[in-house]
């Protein structure tokens, strides 16, 4: 922890303002590794747009303690507060809001950065002429440990789309550099009150708007698993609901453009796949409550999903709950380590 080396804080080649957005709530114990990494970006010009949702812990006591350490960042550094608790997508539509560089990148403030990730992310952009830039990351484990994942982009856009729809590839928003006027230009808003899934209902948006998608082959940004504060780590029926709510977002906006045939199939797949993963969280409790989602879809579409998902949905239809929840825990390992022999 400290300044970082000024050598390396001298204007970059290209002059581009870029603005990492952080929003903020519960996370006293990460925020100071996360600021931390991105006061110390080898990158010069930055603009830090944090927004604290109302925060009920010492979390902007503790980030405030480091943007002391790193005086050379410190007016470009701006904190947000909003007058109530929002949640997350109210949080981000804020920093988005309030942003004003070229380019914009999302950051949890429970994960943390390469220190050359902006550096890295923007030379990409610049060299391909890209909207959108997607890189590698890592899972971050308590005791330290790391799991390298690879982010696999489609080469055609629409083949790009479904694979974010129906949740082959990773739809997080985070850790991706945009083109800020991909947000302003096309009125791309995170729903306000979608709070889990927020993330799912708003990349293949972008995705849909953008010229070019490049994709790095390096990892560049830590997700932290360790956060049991974290939206994703807790399943709920009001879990259920906001992930419903985000097929229904997708759904009407990729019904509405005018080549909405090309989408029929896979938001149909997409309603599946939501309906599988809600499963595959493993809340027993909530097996009766996801069995109930997209019934008709499920009995008409099902030879959409694998063996293995049907068998799951088989196996919770008939309210074999203990059985199911065994099969999520072991079953579907035991059934890929035999079909990869």
């Amino acid at each position: 922890m400290g300044q970082p080396d000024v050598r390396h804080l001298c204007l970059h080649k290209y002059m581009i303002t870029i603005s990492l957005l952080i929003p903020v709530y519960k996370v006293e114990q990460y925020i100071e590794k996360c600021a931390i990494s991105l006061f110390e970006q080898t990158y010069s010009d930055i603009e830090y747009v944090f927004v604290d949702d109302c925060s009920p812990d010492n979390s902007i006591q503790c980030l405030k303690s480091v943007i002391e350490k790193y005086p050379q960042r410190s007016k470009n550094i701006k904190i947000i507060r909003h007058e109530r608790n929002r949640g997350l997508a109210a949080a981000r539509n804020t920093a988005v809001e309030c942003s004003t560089g070229k380019y914009l990148m999302h950051v949890d403030s429970d994960d943390y950065l390469e220190n050359d990730a902006v550096e890295l992310l923007v030379d990409e952009a610049v060299r391909s002429d890209a909207d959108i830039v997607v890189a590698d990351y890592y899972l971050e484990f308590a005791q330290h440990k790391s799991e390298l994942k690879k982010y696999i982009k489609p080469d055609e856009k629409t083949a790009y789309i479904a694979a974010l729809l129906t949740k082959k590839i990773s739809p997080c928003i985070w850790g991706k550099l945009f083109v800020s006027e991909l947000y302003k230009r096309n009125n791309i808003q995170s729903v306000e009150g979608l709070n889990h899934g927020e993330d799912y209902a708003t990349i293949p948006r972008l995705v849909y708007y953008a010229n070019n998608i490049s994709y790095l082959p390096k990892a560049l940004y830590h997700y932290v698993q360790y956060n049991n504060n974290a939206y994703t780590k807790n399943i709920t029926q009001k879990t259920i609901d906001q992930m419903t709510w985000a097929d229904s977002v997708l759904d009407d906006f990729f019904s509405k453009i005018p080549e909405h045939d090309l989408y029929d199939k896979t938001l149909i797949l997409s309603k599946l796949r939501t309906k599988v993963n809600l499963l595959k969280r493993g809340n027993r409790s909530l097996f009766g409550s996801i069995n109930k989602l997209y019934p008709e879809l499920t009995e008409k579409y099902k030879s959409l999903l694998s063996a293995k998902d049907r068998l799951l949905i088989f196996l919770v239809k008939k309210h074999l709950y203990t059985t199911a929840l065994i099969y999520v825990h072991v079953g579907f390992y035991l059934l890929s380590f035999r079909w990869k022999k």
